[in-house]
């Protein structure tokens, strides 16, 4: 099983470049130079497979038959739609939870961006 993310983070240049080196380590600083309508998760796929699906029994009696029975009819569900099960779970990932993922992506960068952005003191003066 795999997962695999686009992520878009577009950032203006010229903000990049006007940052000294210890602005550019503070969060907020970092942040400001995004382009927040260029942030966002493009796509989320989910590589999976169905094998192995299995009900463990682990008692005996009545329990060893239902869990037999539940394993022999997700046997029969996996079976008979192998080919569209991975499909359908890799459409929830990339509908639903990419949504979702993509908003908390955008808030934490507009929360880092109206985060401050402390100067950094300027140097100190050489010694005389």
């Amino acid at each position: 099983t795999t997962l695999d993310a686009t992520l878009l983070v577009g950032v203006n240049r010229t903000a990049l470049a006007s940052l000294d080196a210890l602005s550019a380590l503070q969060p907020g600083c970092l942040a400001r130079t995004l382009l927040p309508s260029a942030v966002g998760v493009r796509s989320l796929e989910l590589h999976t497979s169905l094998d192995g699906i299995a009900v463990l029994a682990r008692g005996g009696g009545l329990e060893l038959g239902v869990d037999t029975l539940l394993d022999n009819a997700l046997l029969l569900l996996t079976d008979s739609f192998a080919a569209s099960i991975p499909k359908a779970i890799n459409g929830v990932f990339g509908g639903p939870i990419r949504g979702m993922l993509d908003g908390v992506l955008k808030r934490a960068v507009a929360s880092l961006t109206n985060s401050t952005c402390v100067a950094p003191p300027p140097p100190a003066p050489p010694p005389p």
